[in-house]
């Protein structure tokens, strides 16, 4: 039995089917047909700008100086 793959790890060996080879994947510059680019490197451009915008600012130095 074959051990599944993640959507991840299935895009990737999607684009190494393509282009020809792992080495080339990061060279990829996208065909306006593939669907996968924007998913090659493991980014969803559906959740862009959600999240926790808190989680990126730096925290403020309390009174103690700590």
């Amino acid at each position: 039995m074959a051990k599944r793959l993640t959507p991840l790890k299935a895009i990737r060996e999607f684009c190494k089917d393509c282009v020809g080879g792992a080495h080339w994947v990061n060279d990829c510059g996208g065909d306006n047909n593939c669907v996968l680019f924007p998913f090659r490197k493991g980014h969803n451009p559906a959740r862009k700008g959600m999240g926790r915008k808190d989680a990126f600012k730096p925290k403020e130095a309390n009174e103690s100086g700590r």
